[in-house]
């Protein structure tokens, strides 16, 4: 046996410093997804004529090693795991229509699909007198600059305004207690998006309506949950739900995938992990395999020290 015959400091300084190495590539592996080499680069590119998908060039690029990038990536991960489920006093939940965070460094945004859903409660704590929210008509080709227009409706109640943000500027749309009541539990905003003069769906990648900020009381809410719905008929069937923009107005299978790629590539690639992004998840069931794989972990792990103290 190797390991027995090695001397005590190369176990120490050689072995033992290359077991955890080897551990820690792995951990990497579990937690990570491997579409993180992709991370920053364009769907798709035309070089010299011909065109390329982002799987095609993707690996061509020069980029950091991936043990550097997917360190970085789950140092940045951990810190920032609170946010990612942290719900705060309103139980805030993006739950459908919204793209995943886009973190900005200094603050993150969501983009607004042209339809988005905003879930809520109030709080008997510090009740809500009013919401507030900022968006900008964030410009990404210079020769696009059309009007944005959002229209709102809380709780089945249409709210008056036909908001309508020019290219490149944020405004802010305040709801108070006197214009609808907020229920206790499970305040439903809808948001449209629109621009005006053309189809929103002929403006991807050029223009890119934003959620910047959403305020309760003038407090700042935390908006970088990961809550979609995973659009599936067993789900709908479990929970009776009906689907507002993914699985109900958009039907595009291409879309659904492109949506659970991101809570794929954002999230921990943990299964059990799952239900606590898809809002549509049977949870208790997840919650049962969990305990199920755990007590099987544990009875092997015991039945390997037994063997192990049996050969001493």
């Amino acid at each position: 046996n190797i390991f027995v015959a090695m001397k005590r400091y190369t176990k120490v300084f050689v072995f033992l410093p290359l077991a955890l190495l080897g551990l820690y590539f792995e951990v990497l592996g579990v937690l990570l997804p491997y579409q993180l080499k992709f991370a920053g680069l364009e769907w798709e590119t035309r070089i010299g004529g011909a065109y390329f998908t982002q799987a095609d060039f993707g690996n061509m690029v020069p980029r950091f090693s991936p043990l550097f990038k997917m360190s970085k990536t789950l140092v940045k991960r951990i810190k920032n795991i609170g946010n990612v489920y942290d719900h705060g006093a309103y139980n805030l939940k993006l739950l459908d229509g919204f793209e995943a965070p886009f973190d900005l460094g200094w603050s993150v945004w969501r983009g607004v699909m042209p339809f988005s859903v905003i879930k809520f409660d109030n709080n008997s704590n510090n009740p809500i007198v009013k919401i507030g929210l900022q968006f900008v008509n964030h410009q990404i080709d210079s020769k696009s600059q059309y009007p944005l227009q959002l229209n709102f409706n809380l709780n089945g109640k249409k709210i008056s305004y036909n908001l309508v943000i020019l290219i490149g500027k944020e405004k802010d749309v305040t709801i108070d207690s006197t214009t609808i009541p907020f229920v206790p539990l499970d305040n439903i905003l809808t948001i449209e998006a629109k621009y005006v003069g053309t189809d929103s769906a002929k403006l991807k990648n050029k223009q890119v309506p934003f959620l910047q900020v959403f305020r309760v009381n003038d407090s700042p809410q935390n908006i970088q949950t990961i809550d979609y719905p995973y659009v599936s008929e067993v789900s709908q069937n479990l929970y009776g739900e009906s689907y507002l923009f993914w699985g109900g107005r958009d039907k595009d299978l291409w879309d659904y995938w492109d949506m659970h790629s991101r809570v794929y590539e954002q999230t921990f690639d943990l299964w059990w992990l799952r239900p606590f992004h898809y809002w549509d998840f049977p949870k208790n069931f997840f919650y049962t395999l969990l305990f199920i794989n755990l007590v099987v972990l544990g009875t092997s792990l015991r039945m390997v020290i037994r063997l192990m103290k049996r050969k001493e």
